[in-house]
C-alpha cells in the first residue's frame, strides 16, 4: 500500500514516524484512512495520539443481538484476553532486574488480563456457555494478527521489551478516542470494531437489550478470582471494569483502584517518563532504562529445531507442553465450575518464568539468547 503525500506539520509527522519506524509491522493510522487536520494545535496533539477527535461509530448497521450473537462475542473476547499474555510476558521476562519499574508495570498488566480472562468466562458461564481456550483455530501462533480483524494491520509477535514492543502494546489498548481509524468487519458477527473497547461497548449493549436470565453455575470466585456475575447489571459492571483497567475511561487515564490503565501505562515505558495526569502527557519523572537479555524474536511456527541442540529443543518443549497444561487447566476449570483448578493454572502461569529465564540466559542460537514459543503442545 502506497504511503500517505499528505504534508503533516513537524510535530504531526514526528507521531507517524514514530508508528512507523520500528522493527516490527505497527498500525499507520494515515494507511488507515485517519485524517490529521492542518489546523489541528499543538495543545491538541502529543505523543498519546489525537485526543478530542470523538468516537467512530462502529458501524452503519443495526446489530441484531441474540443469544448466540453474545456467545460469539464474549468468545471472541476470550481469545483477545488470552492473546494479549504470551507477548507481554515475553517482554517482563525479558527484562534482567525483575524489581525495575518496567518489569512491575506489565507484572500489573498481566495480572489483569488474566483477571479480564476470567471475567469473560463467567460471563460465558452466565449465558449457559463454556469458553473454548484450546480448539484447533482458537489459539494463536505468533507473529499473529488480534483476533476477530480488530487492528487487522497490526501484527503482534514474541519480541523482548523495547520501545518497538511497548508501542505496540500502546496499539493493543488504545482507547478509540483518539482518532477514528478505518473499520474492520469482525469475522464471527460482520459488524465492525476499530478497538477492543468497542467490541466491549456492543457486548454491553447486547446484555442490555437481551437481560438474559442469568446463572451462578459453574462460574468460579475467590481470591485473585473474578466476580461472580448474577445479574445484567454486574455484567456491566464487570465490563466497565475490563475496559477501565485496559484504555483506560472516556476522560480519565486511572483504572478502577487508582493507578494507570494499560495503554498510559505503556505509554509511560515506551516515552521513558511518568505519565503527567496534569498535563495529559508523557513528561513527568524519567524512567531509568531496563537492561535485557539479547535475544531473539520467536518466528511463526516456533525456532527451527535441526538448529539446535537437544538440550535445547527440550527446554523449548518442556515451555510448551507446561503452558499447554496451563491454558487447558483454566479451560477445565470453568468447564468443570472448580476454583482450585483456576488456582493451580494461575501459580503454573508464573511459575513458567523458570523455563523461560533459562532459556534467555543459557540457550542461544547465532548468538542470541532464545524465548519461550508458547505453543500449544500437549507433548
Amino acid at each position: 500500500m502506497a504511503k500517505s503525500k499528505t504534508k503533516l506539520p513537524k510535530l504531526k509527522e514526528r507521531i507517524l514516524e514514530q508508528l512507523r519506524a520500528v522493527r516490527q509491522p505497527v498500525y499507520d493510522p494515515t494507511k488507515a484512512g485517519m485524517q490529521l487536520p492542518e489546523s489541528m494545535t499543538d495543545d491538541q496533539i502529543s505523543l498519546t495520539g489525537i485526543s478530542g477527535s470523538g468516537q467512530p461509530p462502529m458501524g452503519k448497521q443495526e446489530i441484531k443481538y441474540n443469544l448466540d450473537w453474545l456467545r460469539g462475542a464474549l468468545q471472541s473476547a476470550c481469545e483477545i484476553e488470552l492473546f494479549t499474555i504470551p507477548p507481554y510476558l515475553y517482554a517482563l521476562w525479558s527484562i534482567k532486574d525483575q524489581e525495575h519499574y518496567a518489569a512491575k508495570s506489565i507484572r500489573k498488566v498481566v495480572m489483569e488480563e488474566m483477571q479480564h480472562l476470567g471475567m469473560v468466562c463467567n460471563l460465558l458461564k452466565a449465558i449457559g456457555a463454556t469458553p473454548d481456550l484450546t480448539s484447533e483455530g482458537r489459539y494463536p501462533e505468533y507473529p499473529e494478527d488480534l483476533p476477530d480483524m480488530i487492528h487487522s494491520e497490526l501484527e503482534i509477535g514474541l519480541s523482548p521489551f523495547s520501545k518497538t514492543s511497548t508501542l505496540n502494546f500502546m496499539e493493543i489498548e488504545r482507547p478509540y478516542r483518539l482518532g477514528q481509524v478505518k473499520q474492520y468487519l469482525s469475522v464471527w458477527s460482520q459488524e465492525s470494531y476499530n478497538t477492543i473497547g468497542q467490541l466491549y461497548d456492543a457486548i454491553a449493549e447486547a446484555f442490555k437489550k437481551l437481560e438474559p436470565d442469568l446463572q451462578l453455575a459453574g462460574q468460579i470466585t475467590g481470591p485473585r478470582a473474578p466476580m461472580a456475575i448474577s445479574s445484567v447489571e454486574q455484567a456491566i459492571s464487570a465490563i466497565n471494569q475490563i475496559k477501565t483497567q485496559g484504555e483506560g475511561s472516556i476522560d480519565d487515564p486511572n483504572d478502577p483502584d487508582g493507578g494507570l490503565a494499560h495503554y498510559y501505562s505503556f505509554g509511560e515505558l515506551h516515552h521513558g517518563n511518568k505519565f503527567d495526569r496534569n498535563t495529559g502527557k508523557w513528561t513527568g519523572e524519567a524512567i531509568s532504562e531496563a537492561e535485557t537479555f539479547d535475544i531473539l524474536d520467536v518466528p511463526k511456527g516456533g525456532f527451527e529445531r535441526n538448529k539446535l541442540p537437544p538440550q535445547t529443543t527440550k527446554v523449548l518443549d518442556d515451555f510448551n507442553i507446561l503452558y499447554y497444561d496451563t491454558i487447558k487447566g483454566i479451560e477445565t476449570a470453568w468447564r468443570a465450575g472448580r476454583y482450585p483448578g483456576f488456582m493451580s493454572a494461575l501459580e503454573n502461569m508464573f511459575s513458567l518464568i523458570t523455563i523461560a529465564r533459562d532459556l534467555m540466559e543459557n540457550h542461544h542460537l547465532e548468538g542470541k539468547g532464545l524465548g519461550p514459543e508458547f505453543l500449544l503442545r500437549s507433548e
